[in-house]
């Protein structure tokens, strides 16, 4: 993967997790294992 690709995806994800985070939400990783990383939407309390 190319630098700045790599480094694009890590901001993508730093707001998603922000945006999760501000409506009470959490991102969870669902397949560690895997290159191409899924994750679902959990509420905390």
């Amino acid at each position: 993967m190319d630098y700045y690709e790599q480094k694009y995806q890590e901001q993508v994800l730093k707001n998603l997790r922000n945006k999760a985070h501000a409506l009470g939400l959490e991102l969870v990783l669902i397949f560690p294992d895997t290159q191409n990383t899924l994750f679902s939407l959990n509420f905390t309390k």
